[in-house]
């Protein structure tokens, strides 16, 4: 396993802003998935 020490003088940074944008991209995609399935069920019921 490899490990990744971050370097916030060298722009260590980028790692966490990268992760928080990955993490925003997965919660958008959840929500959509949700609204989907939702209204999935609604349309059956």
């Amino acid at each position: 396993m490899e490990r990744i020490v971050v370097d916030a003088a060298k722009g260590g940074f980028r790692l966490v802003d990268e992760f928080k944008e990955f993490a925003i991209k997965g919660n958008a995609i959840d929500l959509a998935v949700g609204v989907v399935i939702r209204e999935e069920g609604r349309l059956r019921a």
